[in-house]
């Protein structure tokens, strides 16, 4: 990306970051102090929400305290295991000590995300745990819909062990509860409420600055980072980085031609940078997680939160521009023709020269998982699908050209996609296009390739 779309991405963000502060002294001039409410700004409303306040602590705590720091409100809420019988307790602390409990997990999401250790396992250690079946977590982690269903990924046979308590005649009934169900979430928070006693020492978040901003904040008071980047950006930025719905920023202070400017250029700007056109729906989260996970340096971080911060709302866009389609039309993207592939430039960390973030995320991914891989593999000659020979991959890996196919709302871009796959199946070469929404899927990458090498044995 060129000095002077850096220095206007530099300046924009900081322009929308102010208006947070600017909005925040307004409310405050009308004496507003509560969570949400609404001030006039030249006939037009902004609302107060509630990422303005830091005083909810969202974190699990078995110290003792009701919250930490002081200033802040306590969240977690005891489990329901005081509907239990002494008798029935003991019988669960009995069956405790036997759980076979795997710690490592434990103690990594402990020190990497704290207090947030529940969100940490069920977002970031799932896929190790369902190998044959990544995309159905709910079959352990929400078997009872409680909280204490997190042990389902650390304590072998989890699930099966309490359904079969539950199955007892000392279990047929807890009072209170009403449905066997019910009674599997009551004992599954008992083993959770002796499993933090025995092996959770609470670890706290102090007061910690923005690396963006510099806004003194409190990392408990928002789960939105965990797994997605490192407790370093405060409320307001992830709000920014991480979702588009709530706009004001993007409104206050600017004219109706100035804010149709900002948004054209803004996902132009957010198109050149990721390398791919951005759909009505797509979630901008999922794409800096990536690249948090990935492995990017965390000044790369940094911009890229910025420049996701500027991908507008699709409300905002429906009403000013008609829909979607006619933004990115007047924005020269819906029909504009790819010449090469478009996107940011960046050198990955084991040397290769990626052409967009979404390249560099899985450059960065294999790099990460220690898979020996090459960029720019040549597709073979055919005379009608590669007459000229010129074709190319994005990845090689153990036999397997992989394609990061970051344009696919492009039709010329689409077609020449669709030429390689009928390539790649007509000349045997085992072929993996993965789209932006795919990029949460990298996993998927590993049983591919293992996939592929067993079947040519």
């Amino acid at each position: 990306m060129q000095d002077n779309n850096l220095l206007w991405v530099e300046e924009l963000f900081q322009k929308y970051r102010n208006n947070f502060d600017v909005l925040d002294a307004l409310f405050k001039k009308k004496g507003i102090s509560n969570s949400y409410g609404d001030v006039k700004v030249k006939g037009e409303v902004f609302t107060r929400f509630a990422y303005f306040d830091q005083t909810i602590d969202l974190t699990v705590h078995s110290c003792g305290q009701d919250s930490y720091p002081k200033e802040l409100e306590g969240r977690y809420n005891a489990t329901q295991y005081y509907l239990l019988s002494n008798t029935q307790k003991q019988e669960l602390s009995k069956k405790f000590e036997s759980f076979q409990i795997n710690l490592t997990l434990f103690d990594e999401a402990v020190q990497v995300a704290k207090g947030f250790w529940i969100e940490y396992l069920s977002s970031r250690n799932w896929e190790t745990y369902f190998n044959q079946t990544p995309r159905r977590p709910e079959l352990i982690l929400n078997f009872t819909g409680q909280l204490g269903d997190i042990l389902g990924l650390i304590v072998s046979d989890y699930s099966k062990q309490v359904l079969e308590i539950a199955g007892t005649p000392l279990f047929k009934k807890i009072d209170g509860t009403d449905g066997p169900r019910v009674r599997q979430g009551v004992i599954s928070d008992y083993f959770l409420f002796l499993f933090m006693r025995k092996y959770y020492l609470c670890s706290h978040f102090e007061s910690t600055t923005c690396i963006i901003c510099t806004r003194k904040f409190y990392p408990q008071c928002d789960r939105e980072w965990v797994n997605r980047v490192p407790p370093v950006f405060c409320q307001l930025c992830l709000q920014m980085g991480f979702s588009a719905s709530d706009d004001f920023y993007k409104r206050l202070g600017f004219s109706t031609q100035e804010r149709r400017e900002n948004y054209i250029e803004g996902v132009r700007a957010y198109s050149e940078y990721f390398g791919f056109i951005p759909a009505a729906r797509y979630q901008k989260r999922k794409v800096i997680q990536h690249l948090h996970q990935a492995g990017i340096p965390i000044e790369e971080l940094i911009y890229a939160m910025k420049v996701s911060s500027l991908l507008p709302w699709t409300g905002t866009i429906k009403q000013m521009f008609g829909s979607w389609s006619h933004f990115l039309n007047e924005a020269g993207l819906l029909s504009q023709k790819q010449k090469g592939r478009g996107g940011h430039k960046s050198i990955a960390s084991d040397g290769h020269l990626c052409l967009s973030m979404g390249e560099r995320a899985i450059c960065e991914f294999l790099t990460k998982k220690g898979i020996a891989h090459s960029k720019e593999p040549m597709y073979p000659f055919d005379e009608t699908l590669n007459p000229n020979g010129l074709l190319r991959g994005d990845f090689y890996v153990e036999g397997v050209i992989i394609e990061f196919a970051g344009m696919m709302s492009n039709s010329d871009y689409a077609s020449k996609m669709k030429n390689k796959s009928k390539l790649a199946e007509k000349k045997k070469i085992p072929w993996l296009k993965l789209e932006t929404a795919d990029l949460d899927d990298l996993l998927e990458i590993l049983p591919f390739i293992d996939s592929k090498k067993v079947s040519d044995k």
